[in-house]
């Protein structure tokens, strides 16, 4: 089950609604992008370390901004090298 306080988080789909595996995806990425420590915790004790990097490498988001990419890909994860263009907010229809 996923924590109602993850509401804010999960903003865009009833938490109610969403799936652990189905909706894994969009879960990883809201948290790591919207997350407190909290809500990390919660997301590495629920899919690990591992899972969460597979769904991050696998299923580019583009809902990052730089700190909180920085944080979740290089310090978290611990990636070095990956395509940080896939990930970064847009302006106007552009990617950073």
């Amino acid at each position: 089950m996923i924590p109602k306080r993850l509401q804010g988080v999960l903003w865009s789909k009833r938490v109610s609604k969403l799936d652990k595996k189905r909706d894994a995806a969009y879960i990883v990425h809201q948290v790591l992008a919207h997350g407190g420590w909290q809500d990390l915790g919660w997301l590495i004790r629920t899919y690990g370390l591992g899972r969460i990097k597979r769904v991050f490498l696998d299923n580019p988001f583009r809902g990052y901004r730089p700190e909180k990419l920085n944080f979740a890909a290089r310090i978290l994860l611990g990636l070095k090298g990956f395509d940080e263009g896939k990930y970064g907010q847009t302006q106007l229809g552009r990617s950073r």
